[in-house]
């Protein structure tokens, strides 16, 4: 301990408050589960604010770990007899497997507006005191439990992350360049002060500060602040200083509670972040106005890293989605370039999105490297002139790497064994995704006029089965030549063959019946439950033959005309012919030889989902069930 605490004397002062203790924190913590899973890391990390289990029950006491390499350095803020901020620091090291030991010190020194501050060591700075042990067990990354021993009190305690958002994963050792980080969540300092420093629990757009400094009278005191974010790299809001029960009060009277911890607001900061490892700290406290500029304190090289939750594949199926519902023609041309625009504008304004873009395309699409941004590499020619309405898109480095992603394609000469001609870990949505690319780039040649409507249209009806043919009947229609990598595109993309399978899967669902005979009507609610079954043979992504099946029963209750639907258990069974694509097939049945229904699917890889509707169900969507099927 001593080769640490000599090379790190300011790293003794980083202790927390608990974000129960302000309203606004509190009320965020109440509306998120208390036990709410972080990614799992490759190596147990626990770096955050935890407090006592279950959450909020013990509220007004709490305590920071920074975790990092076999080190976990604790800042536990709590309350003295005499119900003052008090804050203890612990350097825990590892001994087992999410088993961390060590001592436990109290700190006195200067006066947190001292100018100039005296670092740990100097004549006038902080002095640590030890005062007992501590003992984290933690079974995984948001479970553990606190042994310690105080000043001759021995308690133990279960301990759970403080949840007010979501919270980000954590590791050691991953990120060599702290600068790159863009969530904050970690322990600082300002290297010539060493004594005092500031916790960063970062979740969302909030972040929780708790200070550790000493009053005027150069006892232990700390601060906390709940910091909203006002900008980019900038959060703002209110200092408050705590007073609560002694740490070993039995029981510990929750904030808010008779005798619990009260809160009072004593000033303002705001922090503004330059890059992950840099920080200014401004604050008034008390009356007094100071300035400090922050760092990360790291003691194990290179230190640690939190990182929001990898949100890539949600960005990816909006994208998807978005291609998905233009193909099938549900939205008109004008409505996918709005909601377009929009969904790349937040996409390339959120925190290290083109970034999770890019990492999804790699690793989950086409397994490769994408040249990043494509529009730099690429001749002028390999777009059409762009309308005002699109440029929001084209020009925005989303649909740059979009872009990229279109043109690292590898087509096969032959169908591999599930019949697909395209080299990607998943198929459909890398047509999805090379759809957008194209489907904007006939939206923009037809809006400036350079190819004429109709073959617009007849190019629109292409990218829905084949985006890479209509692309390359787009660089014809403007007189280009077809770049290289499309010419190697083949005119079948999948299930080429033709292809044939089965798909078979439960269905159920319920719904509100209407039916009709002559003067007579009757309502019932009618539960829905069987088998449902394809049998298709596909071309390229058109169906050339196929059959949908119906099996199963409906059971009728609550029938107001028991003559006419009366109640019971019916089976209900149908087969019709399908058409259309493997994205919008169709087939129309009579559901128990008499009844009118509907089956509309969408085939994606090995899987089928769809509904049954019918016409009599007054409501829109008139949906009966939904299925989910796979491949036979």
């Amino acid at each position: 301990m001593r080769r640490f605490r000599h090379a790190l004397v300011g790293f003794l002062a980083l202790a927390f408050l608990v974000a129960g203790m302000h309203a606004g924190l509190a009320a965020a913590a109440a509306a998120a589960p208390a036990d709410a899973p972080a990614k799992a890391a490759a190596v147990l990390n626990v770096q955050g604010l935890w407090w006592n289990a279950p959450a909020g029950s013990e509220s007004g006491w709490g305590i920071n770990f920074a975790h990092q390499g076999g080190i976990v350095f604790a800042t536990w803020f709590t309350y003295d007899a005499a119900r003052k901020p008090w804050w203890l620091i612990a350097q825990l090291d590892k001994s087992a497997e999410g088993v961390y030991s060590g001592p436990v010190w109290t700190v006195t020194g200067p006066p947190f507006n001292a100018v100039p501050f005296p670092p740990g060591g100097s004549p006038g700075g902080s002095i640590e005191t030890p005062v007992g042990t501590m003992t984290a067990t933690f079974a995984d990354a948001t479970h553990g439990t606190l042994l310690y021993t105080v000043n001759g009190v021995t308690q133990t305690k279960t301990i759970v992350p403080q949840v007010f958002g979501t919270l980000p994963a954590c590791a050691w050792g991953q990120e060599p360049d702290l600068a790159l980080a863009t969530n904050y969540q970690d322990l600082w300092w300002n290297p010539q002060e060493s004594g005092w420093g500031i916790n960063f629990t970062h979740q969302g757009d909030i972040i929780f500060a708790t200070w550790f400094t000493y009053d005027a009278a150069r006892q232990p005191w700390w601060l906390i602040a709940l910091l909203d974010k006002k900008a980019s790299g900038v959060y703002a809001g209110p200092v408050s200083t705590v007073s609560g029960p002694p740490f070993n009060a039995v029981p510990f009277p929750p904030g808010g509670s008779p005798g619990g911890a009260v809160e009072t607001e004593v000033g303002t900061a705001t922090v503004t972040f330059a890059h992950g490892n840099s920080a200014t700290f401004a604050y008034t406290v008390n009356g007094t106005t100071q300035t400090k500029s922050l760092a990360r304190q790291v003691f194990a090289p290179p230190g640690t890293v939190c990182t929001p939750l990898d949100a890539s594949k949600a960005f990816v199926d909006q994208f998807v989605d978005l291609s998905g519902r233009a193909n099938r023609g549900e939205i008109t041309s004008e409505q996918y370039v709005a909601q377009l625009t929009a969904l790349v504008a937040s996409v390339d304004t959120a925190a290290r999105g083109v970034e999770l873009l890019q990492r999804y395309l790699e690793t989950a699409v086409l397994g490769r490297n994408i040249a990043f941004p494509a529009s730099a590499q690429s001749s002028a020619q390999d777009k059409a002139l762009s309308a005002v309405d699109l440029d929001p898109i084209l020009a925005s480095p989303t649909f740059q790497l979009l872009e990229a992603a279109l043109r690292t394609n590898v087509f096969l000469q032959a169908p591999d064994a599930a019949g697909n001609q395209i080299a990607a870990a998943n198929v459909a949505v890398d047509i999805a995704l090379a759809g957008l690319v194209v489907r904007v780039s006939v939206l923009d040649a037809a809006a400036n006029a350079l190819v004429p409507p109709a073959t617009g249209a007849q190019l629109l009806a292409l990218v829905a089965t084949n985006p890479f043919t209509a692309a390359k009947q787009l660089y014809q229609a403007l007189g280009l030549p077809i770049p290289p990598w499309l010419v190697a595109a083949p005119a079948c993309l999948t299930g080429c063959g033709p292809l044939t399978t089965a798909y078979s899967g439960p269905v159920s669902g319920q719904a509100v019946l209407t039916v009709s005979a002559g003067p007579l009507s009757c309502t019932a609610n009618v539960g829905f439950s069987g088998t449902v079954g394809f049998n298709l043979t596909v071309d390229g992504v058109a169906i050339t033959s196929g059959t949908g099946t119906v099996a199963g029963d409906a059971t009728v209750t609550n029938s107001n005309n028991p003559v006419l639907c009366p109640n019971g258990v019916y089976p209900i069974n149908g087969s019709a012919p399908v058409t259309g694509t493997v994205s919008n097939m169709t087939a129309n049945l009579l559901l128990g030889g008499r009844y009118p229904g509907t089956l509309t699917a969408s085939l994606s890889g090995n899987t089928i989902t769809g509904t049954i509707s019918t016409v009599l169900v007054p409501t829109s969507p008139p949906v009966v069930a939904n299925f989910t099927l796979t491949r036979l």
